[in-house]
């Protein structure tokens, strides 16, 4: 668990008493292809004295020729007439196409005003916090009670499903890079770090490390995760062509019960 790191997947500032200004600095195609064009927007600043808050570039897959963008936030603290001229210094730039500004929403807080919708794979994603999953599991379990856990168990296996036969199964068909995307995906999607301990046709186990969902429970009445379960499910049905049913999930370990992490068994019922 080490090795691995907070990602902050949000492009918001908050600096009480500061002004935070972001820029959305739009690229040529080939821009990201070109050796030092991220730099030469870093020297701008540089030369400027201005302190970088946070950076992001987003860019198109190879194949797909659209523009690139760097979405940026820099420090303007009683600055704020230096903005022209910053603006006017990225423009100038090789291979800069656009270069727009969003000041402070109020006191400290800015946030990039321009991306939409956001993508991952050339497709649509969603993300909410903790809070929300949450609230969103606690409200269902306490009005419907076990009945809702058995929805978003089949809901996720569905989902988690889809997931495998549009996005896992078509990049490879080599079990080893399909049990790799399964941990991986999972992680990137920041459900938790999923490792597959054992695997074969009948039965795999699955530990996961830190889950979201787990975390966001812990402490509630919720006896299990059956997000997780059912992504587990969904996803192992496609590494066996197994069809809804035919995978039987059993909990062993969870952090909602006083372990380090939980440990989910998959097994294949006979058809």
């Amino acid at each position: 668990m080490e090795k691995y790191k907070p990602y902050r997947v949000g492009r918001t500032v908050y600096a009480v008493g500061k002004t935070p200004v972001f820029f959305n600095i739009s690229l040529s195609p080939a821009a990201l292809e070109e050796v030092g064009v991220l730099e030469r927007i870093l020297e701008v600043f540089r030369r400027a004295n201005v302190s970088i808050l946070t950076f992001k570039v987003s860019g198109s897959r190879p194949g797909i020729s659209e523009p690139g963008r760097v979405v940026l936030a820099a420090d303007l603290t009683g600055r704020m007439g230096e903005l022209r001229d910053l603006v006017s210094s990225l423009s100038s730039l090789p291979h800069v196409l656009s270069v727009e500004t969003a000041p402070p929403l109020f006191d400290g807080f800015a946030m990039d005003l321009w991306s939409f919708p956001l993508l991952f794979d050339e497709k649509r994603v969603v993300f909410f916090d903790e809070e929300f999953l949450r609230g969103f599991i606690l409200g269902g379990w306490r009005k419907l009670g076990d009945g809702y856990g058995g929805i978003l168990f089949y809901s996720s296996f569905q989902a988690a499903r889809r997931v495998f036969d549009e996005y896992i199964a078509p990049k490879s068909s080599k079990l080893e890079d399909r049990l790799l995307l399964v941990e991986e995906i999972l992680r990137v999607f920041g459900l938790g770090v999923f490792k597959v301990s054992s695997y074969s046709e009948r039965e795999v186990v699955v530990k996961v490390y830190d889950g979201t969902e787990a975390k966001a429970l812990k402490g509630t009445e919720v006896p299990a995760e059956f997000i997780t379960k059912g992504m587990l499910a969904g996803l192992v049905s496609g590494l066996w062509g197994a069809p809804y049913g035919e995978v039987w999930v059993e909990e062993k370990k969870c952090v909602l019960r006083g372990d380090e992490y939980c440990e989910t068994h998959l097994k294949r019922r006979p058809s």
